[in-house]
């Protein structure tokens, strides 16, 4: 029934838990499931502190990799690898300083060379033997006499 009074009206939970609103009930009207705080709580049990970096990042350099560093140092005379840390880590905006130029070529000369013994690794395991030849496409025409096999060009 319709109550006049505010205070003695039936509130939200008690609606849900009517018999009007648990028995045949659409499925778009059925309640949604219990929010997953309870869940939430036992997921952030199970994830553990956030684990220390073992590297540095740099804007504009990324990963620093020590052995590049360590190599810049030897290579550079009267060049410390805390003077290398220091001048990576300076922000000096577009114009850059040329250790962390030598740095980038000093890398990438690396990467460069790992990429080419993977290379020549799998070229001596056959891996990158010769290529087959080459394939007629388009149905047997052939580009370079101008025609299908079955047929005389004049």
């Amino acid at each position: 029934m319709l109550v006049v009074d505010p205070l003695k009206r039936i509130t939200v939970p008690e609606i849900i838990k009517h018999p009007f609103f648990t028995t045949n009930l659409p499925r778009y009207l059925t309640p949604l499931p219990p929010p997953p705080e309870s869940v939430l709580r036992t997921l952030s049990a199970l994830i553990g502190p956030p684990k220390q970096l073992d590297f540095e990042m740099i804007d504009g350099l990324g990963k620093i990799e020590e052995d590049v560093v360590e190599k810049l140092a030897e290579l550079l005379e009267g060049v410390t690898v805390d003077h290398v840390w220091a001048c990576l880590r300076r922000d000096d905006s577009t114009q850059g300083n040329a250790v962390k130029v030598a740095y980038l070529l000093l890398r990438d000369e690396g990467r460069l060379r790992k990429d080419l013994a993977t290379f020549a690794e799998a070229e001596r395991g056959g891996g990158y033997s010769r290529v087959d030849e080459p394939t007629t496409v388009y149905g047997g025409f052939d580009p370079l006499s101008g025609g299908f096999p079955s047929q005389e060009v004049v």
